[in-house]
C-alpha cells in the first residue's frame, strides 16, 4: 500500500469522512469488498483540487460515488438535511499540535 493512502486512512481514523462507516485498510479500491474505500478529494481536480492531504478524504465507495465532483462541504449539508449523522472532525489548537497530542 502506498504510503499516501495509509496517510489519508490515517488521519481519518478508519473512518468515512461522510457516514463515519468503518473501512478496511486493506480494501482501498476493491469495490464490493467490506470496508472498502477510496481516495476523496474534498475539492474535485475538476475544480482546481489538489492532490494536497489535506484535500484528500477517506470515503466508503457509496459515499465517494455520491458525492461525484461536488465539494466536500455541500455534501455533508445535503447528507445533514436527509437526516444523515455526519461526522466532525475536531481541530486541534496550536500547542497541541506542537506537543504532538
Amino acid at each position: 500500500m502506498s504510503h499516501r493512502k495509509h496517510e489519508v486512512y490515517e488521519k481519518d481514523k478508519g473512518k468515512c469522512r461522510y457516514c463515519g462507516k468503518r473501512l478496511s485498510i486493506k480494501n482501498h479500491g476493491k469495490t464490493g469488498s467490506r470496508g472498502a474505500w477510496q481516495i476523496d478529494h474534498s475539492r474535485s481536480r475538476r475544480n482546481q483540487g489538489t492532490d494536497h492531504l489535506n484535500n484528500l478524504a477517506a470515503a466508503c465507495v457509496a459515499c465517494n460515488q455520491e458525492k461525484g465532483g461536488r465539494n466536500a462541504r455541500a455534501f455533508k449539508a445535503e447528507l445533514r438535511a436527509r437526516g444523515v449523522d455526519v461526522p466532525t472532525r475536531k481541530k486541534k489548537g496550536f500547542l497541541a499540535r506542537l506537543l504532538g497530542l
